[in-house]
């Protein structure tokens, strides 16, 4: 026995498709290029931030922002360690290097001094220590260059010294990148939907 055929507006459309599959892509097409299109000519401008209005934290952030500008960005750790001791002239040499290296990288607004117990601090034993390393924007703002020449001018300036440095903090995070495979599920997608 042979189902009924349908009547409805649905069944019509799918019916057309299915006779005129080039026009139903052609369609698509026209309909994904005028939306592009809209949003180009009517659509705002992107925006990189972040706010949440009239919520505790956004005013705290918006009181440290015009109370404390320099301490608004996001930091870096670099952590020392040696063999010796990093209280020795070498030591504290090399500390000292790698933090007037850190003060040379764009954006970079302070720096703590562990030999002071200021913003760092060395260990008892004088083999390990750190530094915090101020910016002045938030880590998913700067440019992309910045964590990689940062790292690079440090490990420069103790080069040969006998101290070695490790990095931490939200500036050393790598940030996201798009590969191909979101690329590969986006083209996946949209031949799904169309």
């Amino acid at each position: 026995m042979q189902s009924p055929r349908k009547t409805g507006a649905l069944a019509r459309l799918t019916g057309a498709i299915a006779r005129h599959p080039w026009r139903a892509i052609g369609i698509w097409v026209l309909i994904i290029a005028a939306v592009i299109g809209a949003a180009a000519a009517f659509g705002g401008a992107l925006q990189n931030k972040f706010e949440i209005p009239n919520s505790d934290a956004q005013k705290a952030t918006d009181l440290i922002q015009k109370r404390f500008p320099a301490r608004a960005g996001d930091t870096a750790t670099i952590v020392f360690h040696t063999d010796g001791s990093l209280t020795t002239a070498q030591g504290k040499t090399a500390i000292t290097d790698a933090i007037a290296a850190a003060k040379t990288i764009p954006h970079v607004v302070g720096a703590g001094d562990p030999l002071a117990n200021k913003g760092g601090q060395i260990s008892q034993s004088g083999k390990v220590g750190y530094v915090d390393v101020q910016f002045d924007q938030r880590a998913w703002t700067l440019p992309a260059n910045t964590a990689p020449d940062f790292k690079a001018a440090v490990e420069k300036s103790v080069d040969g010294s006998g101290v070695q440095v490790a990095f931490t903090g939200q500036v050393m995070q790598e940030q996201p990148k798009q590969g191909a495979s979101e690329a590969i599920g986006l083209l996946a997608a949209i031949i799904i939907l169309l």
